[in-house]
């Protein structure tokens, strides 16, 4: 399967992708959570 959308790799707060199955259907992953801050150490 291939992601009908993509998320912004720059992106810092929520996103989504959705894929589609062989049969048609429809799947959605969701992100709700900010992007953790990265650690300068």
């Amino acid at each position: 399967m291939r992601p009908e959308t993509d998320t912004d790799p720059a992106g810092t707060g929520t996103a989504h992708v959705t894929f589609r199955d062989p049969d048609g259907n429809a799947i959605l992953v969701d992100q709700f959570f900010p992007k953790p801050a990265s650690d300068p150490n």
